[in-house]
């Protein structure tokens, strides 16, 4: 008799879902080796929603547990339902010790609206005009030196509340989007209504999104680097020096 996934799941990992507000939702259509089993999420606010899932990997029969900063993996027998049952109450403990907090923490982070995604959208150009005004950029300074710059002016604004440097990054995203959309191998990407979406070579980032990961750093990764990575060629990227 084959394995009730879902009504396992939901026997015990549903009543945790529902005192912690999360209710089942939507899952994604199954792929060529992965199968959504379980999807739960929470509104935090009108324009915010969270969740966590769970997932069935059919090439390795693995269980993946996936939410904001957490993922994990555990191998189990499909023909032991006790080994299936082992997994899910281990990940229902993983939620109760570590997974719920976490959703909170994101929940609370410094975000942009959809109406700032909005007004960087319809105005990044005019707003990049100014800020160069204002800040007496030379507007035919080199690519890498202006990306240079946004990272100097990014670390400006750091150790400030989100409310206080919020118009400025909003205004640093311009310039960075302006920035790069003059490499040749960048586009605008519209395959978004509601935000600056740029285009690369190997994909396409949220201007918005990058530059407020750019400001918080809690990963201290190279924004700089990142960019370049998206865009550049190979022989080019391997050219820069990354410690000017």
């Amino acid at each position: 008799m084959a394995i009730q996934y879902k009504r396992i799941i939901k026997q015990i990992i549903g009543p945790d879902a529902a005192d912690n507000g999360f209710a089942p939702a939507k899952l994604d259509p199954p792929g060529l080796s992965k199968r959504m089993l379980a999807n739960y999420e929470k509104d935090f606010d009108e324009e915010y929603s969270q969740g966590y899932s769970i997932e069935l990997d059919t090439m390795s029969s693995e269980l993946e547990l996936q939410s904001c900063g957490l993922w994990e993996t555990r191998k189990f027998d499909r023909d032991d339902e006790d080994s299936f049952r082992s997994v899910i109450n281990e990940f229902a403990q993983i939620m109760r010790d570590k997974g719920f907090s976490l959703l909170e923490e994101y929940a609370a982070k410094p975000r942009f609206s959809i109406k700032d995604n909005q007004f960087l959208l319809n105005n990044y150009e005019q707003l990049s005009e100014q800020f160069c005004r204002e800040k007496g950029i030379d507007i035919k300074m080199p690519f890498l030196d202006k990306l240079y710059m946004i990272d100097s002016l990014v670390v400006s604004c750091r150790g400030k509340d989100f409310e206080e440097v919020k118009e400025e990054l909003i205004k640093i995203s311009a310039f960075y989007t302006t920035t790069l959309l003059e490499r040749e191998e960048t586009t605008q990407y519209y395959g978004d209504e509601y935000s600056v979406l740029i285009r690369g070579k190997l994909g396409a980032l949220n201007v918005l999104v990058i530059i407020l990961a750019w400001w918080l750093n809690e990963k201290n990764e190279n924004y700089v680097k990142k960019t370049c990575t998206l865009i550049l060629a190979p022989d080019k990227l391997n050219a820069i020096d990354w410690n000017k």
